[in-house]
């Protein structure tokens, strides 16, 4: 059995002193419209802010995060060509998965409904090319599904959003529409995030982005909220609290800002936006993991069925082998040898564990085999554990028993 457990090492990041209380979320992509138009139901490549303010969030889990639970939810595609798979699940333009509300519970619209969304995220994060729920087109074959908690909050309040931001979790934020202007005079920071955050307010209410710049993506709006709503949607990355900007724009009264990726390329990578306008959020939860924790499991001969851990940083391992008792006859003496490697195959420790039941306690199904302080993890990253199981099939020997009565081939203990 090979079985890759990764220590996961989670970074606070520091809340800056300038102006107001503020946090930003590190290394989420910003990824822009169009879409690649590779699939037949990205033929009408306008109207997907919806499905690339969400792959953002899933490559951020995915690549820039490397959780557990995400890791390879992009089927090595880039974001651009997700974007399309999200828009079929989503049915954006009513031109995806027929079981959406575009076209069956609500109008045929473009665009992506606020009711599509929740359902085509989680389904595009479930699907695999063993399960693809409906997708009608080839699946990447390193396309991995997860179950990950999808939540709709359709009255989304600033303190919400702050709780998201601060558990290091960007979000999906829906608008009403999106005519932003920028500060006058235009105001930007480079000192509060690697990357300057430039700051905007709000224009006119527009059901449009054609008419404000030349440049920017296609989009319609129909200016309504909950399910039926179809605005502009962003990845939310962060928050100002209460921001006042420096002379001469202190006299503007203390403000409370996103920070977030619009999606759109002649926009900077991070606008900072008042909170007005919105019209739902959509927050993703993945399941939770301890500091260490398996990922992957390949058995050998069909012998070690599962694997359990307790395992943290600094502290010793100590592991428990499910083993199958494969003999009609009942439980037989038992042997399980495991190994630690590093990512490099390096040895860093061995243990062997042996088992032999007395005949009155014998009883057919799964046997626990402990093995004790293997070895102990001293820094983050991956490692191997290769475990082995050995029975005695006609009572000659344990290790590399054939199925017969010759001794001569065995290898003696």
């Amino acid at each position: 059995m090979n079985v890759t457990v990764t220590i996961l090492l989670f970074c606070l990041l520091l809340i800056s002193p300038l102006y107001a209380q503020m946090n930003m979320i590190q290394s989420v992509p910003d990824y822009s419209q169009p879409p690649m138009q590779t699939l037949p139901s990205t033929s009408n490549p306008r109207n997907y802010c919806a499905p690339f303010a969400a792959v953002n969030i899933v490559d951020y889990w995915d690549r820039s995060r490397n959780h557990p639970y995400a890791r390879d939810v992009m089927g090595g595609l880039s974001g651009e060509e997700v974007a399309e798979y999200l828009g079929w699940f989503m049915d954006t333009n009513d031109n995806g998965n027929p079981i959406r509300w575009n076209g069956t519970q609500l109008s045929p619209a473009s665009g992506t409904y606020v009711a599509d969304q929740e359902p085509g995220i989680l389904d595009y994060i479930i699907m695999d090319n063993v399960n693809p729920l409906g997708f009608p087109y080839a699946v990447s074959a390193a396309k991995k599904g997860y179950f990950w908690m999808i939540m709709t909050n359709p009255m989304p309040q600033f303190p919400d959003y702050k709780t998201e931001i601060d558990s290091l979790n960007p979000v999906k934020v829906d608008f009403l529409y999106w005519n932003i202007l920028p500060l006058n005079p235009p105001f930007f920071d480079p000192a509060l995030s690697p990357d300057s955050i430039y700051f905007y307010s709000w224009g006119d209410t527009v059901n449009s982005s054609e008419g404000l710049d030349p440049e920017n993506p296609s989009e319609q709006w129909n200016g309504e909220s909950g399910p039926g709503g179809i605005g502009h949607a962003v990845t939310g990355i962060g928050y100002l609290e209460q921001f006042i900007p420096p002379p001469p724009l202190d006299t503007l009264p203390p403000t409370d800002y996103l920070v977030v990726h619009d999606n759109w390329a002649n926009t900077p990578k991070q606008i900072a936006v008042p909170w007005n306008n919105i019209s739902a959020m959509i927050s993703v939860q993945l399941p939770k993991v301890p500091d260490l924790t398996v990922t992957q499991i390949h058995t050998y001969n069909d012998t070690i069925v599962g694997f359990t851990d307790s395992l943290f940083l600094n502290l010793p391992v100590s592991l428990t082998v499910d083993v199958e008792e494969l003999t009609a006859a009942g439980i037989s003496p038992l042997i399980v040898t495991a190994q630690a490697r590093d990512v490099n195959g390096i040895p860093l420790g061995s243990d062997t564990a042996y088992y032999s039941p007395a005949g009155a306690k014998r009883m057919a199904g799964m046997i626990p085999i402990n093995i004790d302080s293997i070895f102990t993890p001293l820094q983050f990253g991956d490692y191997d554990i290769y475990a082995r199981v050995y029975w005695d099939q006609n009572g000659d020997s344990l290790i590399n028993d054939p199925a017969d009565a010759n001794p001569a081939n065995d290898e003696k203990l």
